[in-house]
């Protein structure tokens, strides 16, 4: 419990940076003008090293367990795909991208935000109608 609030921020810029540097790649690369495939780089490089941190302390990943984890990454490597794409401005992307998965990690702490759940039974009775 102690150390929690330094293990989220510690998550949080971990997140942030790796999620701008896929979206740096993915521009670098031959398909910078794939807005697609810079936003799906960024989610995955972003989101892989909490994955790997989580799966080598045999704990459930929270990509699985905390939504707005990976709705962060997507929101901020699409921000900074965009703003790089569109405005030619690359430091100005990288610190967008990288400002917005912080601020929507923060809020979506500070409010306990989550996207819905499906429980079990209500999909089950949905499958069946």
């Amino acid at each position: 419990r102690v150390f929690e609030p330094f293990l989220f921020w510690s998550d949080t810029l971990g997140l942030a940076a790796f999620t701008v540097d896929g979206a740096m790649l993915g521009i670098a690369s031959s398909h910078g003008d794939n807005l697609f495939f810079d936003t799906t780089l960024a989610f995955l490089t972003g989101v892989g090293g909490g994955l790997l941190r989580d799966l080598l302390c045999a704990q459930k990943p929270d990509i699985f367990t905390k939504h707005v984890y990976a709705l962060a990454s997507i929101i901020g490597g699409l921000a900074a795909s965009l703003v790089i794409d569109l405005a030619g401005a690359k430091n100005t992307g990288m610190v967008t991208g990288f400002l917005l998965v912080i601020l929507i990690r923060f809020l979506a702490r500070h409010f306990r935000w989550n996207l819905p759940r499906i429980s079990p039974s209500e999909s089950d009775s949905s499958a069946s109608s």
